[in-house]
């Protein structure tokens, strides 16, 4: 079976953030999926480097943008990361989005 998941941020933060309250529990819920593909968006990206940065977030564990990336790769590497870029663009997608609410 191929499902797709949408991680948020924080999810994302967990598997990359040892000291995470819900790293072990990520990591094994991430393990244990099997071929399932997940997804991250350019938000998501930027919201996990800027909390992966951030020293009120990561404390002792903060780590400077090379280090951030880096740690990203190791999400990257994994065959069932895909990114997934916004179809049409930011600019079409906004006022379609706020039409629709």
């Amino acid at each position: 079976m191929n499902t797709l998941n949408f991680l948020d941020a924080n999810v994302w933060l967990a598997l990359l953030w040892s000291r995470h309250i819900h790293s072990e529990r990520a990591r094994s819920w991430f393990e244990q999926a099997g071929q399932e593909q997940f997804l991250f968006g350019r938000f998501t990206q930027i919201t996990v480097l800027g909390l992966l940065t951030t020293e009120q977030i990561m404390g002792v564990d903060t780590k400077s943008m090379a280090e951030a990336w880096s740690q990203w790769g190791r999400i990257w590497a994994d065959d069932r990361v895909v990114f997934r870029a916004r179809a049409g663009g930011y600019r079409e997608g906004v006022p379609r989005a706020l039409s629709n609410a």
